[in-house]
C-alpha cells in the first residue's frame, strides 16, 4: 500500500477517532448499563415494596377477620374487605413484576395457593362466626389452618424478599462496577487517545514537517545561487518523497546548466545540454541560446576574417600611400631645391642686370643664342609644370599636404613666370645692346642648368 502524506495523516487521525469512538461507545454502553441497572434496582424495590404491601394487606385482612370473630361486629370486617381487595391487586402486580424471574414466578404461584388457602380459612371462620357463635369460630381458628397458611406465606414472602434483596445488592454492585468502568474507560480511553494523537502527531511531524523544512532550507540556498544544496528523502513513496526527488532532479538540471555556463564563460562552445522534457522551457531556451551563441561567434569569426583581409588591404593601401607620400616629399624637396636655385638665379640676374649696361654691346652677338636658351628655359618650365601637375594629383589623395603642395606649386609657377619674363626681358635687352648685351644672354640661359629633368 502506498502511504502518502494524506494517508498517514488520515490514518493517524482515524486511529485517534477510532479510540474516541470506542471510548464513547464503551461509555455509552456503561451509561446504558447503569441506566438498566438503575431500572432493575427500581424494579427490585418495587418487587420488595409489593411483597411488603401484599403482606400488609394480608395482615389487615387477618386483623379484620380476627376483630369480627371476637366482637361479631360487622364494622370490624372493613379491614378484612380492604385487605382482601388490596391483596388481590398486589398479587396481580407482583405476578407482573416477577415474570422475568422464573424462580420468583414459581414462588408467586406457591404464594397464590397459600393466599387462597388463607382467605378460604378466614372466610370459613367469618361465616362460622356469623352462623354460629364465638366458640365455634374460636375453635375453628385454634385448629391452626389459617395460621399455618399465614406462616407459610410469611416464610415465602421473606424468601422472595431476600431473593430480591440479593438481586438488589448484586445490581447495586453491577451499577457501581459499571460506573467505575465508565469512569476508567473515559479517563483511560481519553488519555490513550490524547497520547496516541500526540505520538501520531509527533511521528507525522517528524515524517513530513522535517523533510519539508529541509526542502525549504535547500530552496532558500538555491535562491541565493548556492547549488550545492541537496535533500535525501530515502526510498519514500509519498508526496514528500516525490517532492524530494523532483527537487533533486531540478538541482541536478540547474547544476548541469551552471556547468555548461562555466564552459561557455571559459570560451568552450562545445558544451551540450539535454532538456529534461518537451515542457522544459528553461532547458530549451538554454539550448537555443547556446546554438545562437555558436552562430554569433561563428559570424564574428567570419567577420574577423573579413576584417583581417580588409586590414591587410588597408595596410597595403597605407604602404602605397606612404610610398606616394615619399615620392611627393621627394618631388617637393626637388621643387624646393629648384625654387632655391631660381631664387639664387634671380639674385644673380639682378646683379647681372646692373652689369647689362656693361655687356649691352655683346647682346647683339649672343641674341640668337639667348633666344635658343630662352626656348630651352620655356621647355624646362613646361617640364616643371608637368611635374607639378603630377605632384598635385598625388597630393589630392592627401588632405592638408595636398593644399600645401598646391600652394607651393602656385608659388613655383609664379616664380617660373617671373623667370621667363626676366629671360625674355634679358633677351630683348641683349638684342638691343648687341655685342654689349651678351651678359643678358647668359642670364636668359642660366635657368636651364637648374631646370629639373
Amino acid at each position: 500500500m502506498k502511504w502518502n502524506v494524506g494517508t498517514k495523516i488520515g490514518t493517524g487521525f482515524g486511529a485517534a477517532l477510532v479510540i474516541f469512538v470506542i471510548v464513547g461507545f464503551v461509555s455509552w454502553r456503561n451509561v446504558e448499563k447503569q441506566t438498566e441497572d438503575a431500572a432493575w434496582v427500581a424494579h427490585t424495590h418495587k418487587v420488595i415494596s409489593t411483597l411488603a404491601l401484599l403482606l400488609s394487606s394480608l395482615q389487615d385482612a387477618e386483623t379484620g377477620q380476627r376483630g369480627f370473630v371476637i366482637t361479631g361486629d360487622q364494622a370490624y370486617l372493613a379491614p378484612y374487605t380492604a385487605g382482601t381487595a388490596a391483596a388481590a391487586v398486589h398479587r396481580t402486580r407482583l405476578t407482573e413484576l416477577v415474570d422475568d424471574n422464573p424462580r420468583q414466578v414459581a414462588r408467586t404461584q406457591q404464594l397464590d395457593v397459600l393466599i387462597a388457602e388463607k382467605f378460604d380459612s378466614m372466610e370459613e371462620t367469618i361465616e362460622t362466626r356469623r352462623k354460629q357463635d364465638f366458640a365455634a369460630a374460636q375453635q375453628l381458628t385454634t385448629a391452626g389452618r389459617g395460621k399455618k397458611a399465614m406462616d407459610e406465606i410469611r416464610v415465602l414472602l421473606r424468601t422472595m424478599t431476600e431473593a430480591e434483596e440479593e438481586l438488589l445488592a448484586q445490581r447495586a454492585i453491577n451499577a457501581e462496577a459499571a460506573a467505575k468502568t465508565a469512569t476508567y474507560t473515559i479517563f483511560i480511553g481519553t488519555g490513550l487517545a490524547i497520547l496516541l494523537a500526540g505520538v501520531i502527531g509527533l511521528l507525522i511531524t517528524r515524517n513530513v514537517a522535517g523533510p519539508l523544512r529541509n526542502l525549504t532550507l535547500a530552496a532558500e540556498r538555491i535562491t541565493i545561487g548556492d547549488l550545492s544544496a541537496s535533500v535525501d528523502v530515502g526510498e519514500r513513496n509519498d508526496e514528500v518523497g516525490a517532492l524530494g526527488r523532483a527537487f533533486a532532479r531540478m538541482t541536478k538540471a540547474l547544476r548541469a546548466m551552471a556547468a555548461v555556463a562555466e564552459q561557455i564563460a571559459g570560451g568552450d562552445l562545445r558544451a551540450t545540454l539535454q532538456p529534461q522534457s518537451p515542457e522544459d522551457v528553461l532547458g530549451h531556451a538554454f539550448v537555443k541560446m547556446l546554438v545562437n551563441l555558436r552562430q554569433q561567434i561563428g559570424g564574428m569569426a567570419e567577420s574577423a576574417t573579413v576584417l583581417g583581409s580588409a586590414a591587410s588591404e588597408i595596410v597595403a593601401s597605407t604602404a602605397q600611400l606612404a610610398s606616394g607620400a615619399s615620392e611627393s616629399a621627394a618631388a617637393v624637396s626637388e621643387t624646393t631645391t629648384t625654387v632655391e636655385e631660381i631664387r639664387q638665379t634671380a639674385q644673380m640676374a639682378s646683379q647681372k642686370a646692373r652689369a647689362v649696361s656693361d655687356t649691352a654691346q655683346k647682346a647683339v652677338q649672343v641674341s640668337i643664342a639667348g633666344r635658343k636658351s630662352t626656348d630651352e628655359s620655356l621647355a624646362g618650365m613646361n617640364r616643371i609644370r608637368v611635374q607639378m601637375e603630377a605632384i598635385g594629383e598625388s597630393m589630392m589623395r592627401l588632405s592638408e599636404q595636398t593644399q600645401a603642395i598646391g600652394q607651393i606649386i602656385a608659388s613655383v609657377e609664379d616664380l617660373a613666370a617671373q623667370s621667363n619674363l626676366l629671360a625674355v626681358n634679358a633677351a630683348i635687352e641683349a638684342a638691343k645692346a648687341g655685342e654689349q648685351g651678351k651678359g643678358f644672354g647668359v642670364v636668359g640661359t642660366r635657368p636651364t642648368a637648374y631646370a629639373p629633368s
